[in-house]
């Protein structure tokens, strides 16, 4: 394809050959290195959306989240105190077993 168009055609606007330029778009990563990562996030929250929506859950058949509302903490810092209870309850219990 090249040749035909380096051929010399009957009116030249530009003259000059054609070349062509590697480019690189997506540059080649080993997937191994983001396999260990991925893992630990993976992971991570995994024990964080188990752990913390069995303590809401379990507060909420027991009717304690009503409590929740009353407490002068913002939903994150409750969502956030959920989520780091379940992470440490997660590690407690790799360790037991």
């Amino acid at each position: 394809m090249l040749a035909a168009y380096n051929q010399p055609a009957k009116r030249v606007a530009h003259p000059g050959q054609a070349t062509l330029d590697v480019v690189e778009v997506y540059p080649y990563v080993p997937y191994v290195q983001y396999l260990l990562p991925g893992s630990v996030v993976m992971s991570i929250f995994m024990m964080v959306m188990i752990g913390g929506g069995i303590i809401f859950i379990d507060d909420k058949a027991r009717g304690l989240h009503e409590g929740y509302l009353v407490t002068p903490i913002t939903k994150f810092e409750l969502i956030a105190g959920f989520n780091i209870s379940g992470t440490d309850q997660g590690r407690a219990r790799r360790r037991v077993l």
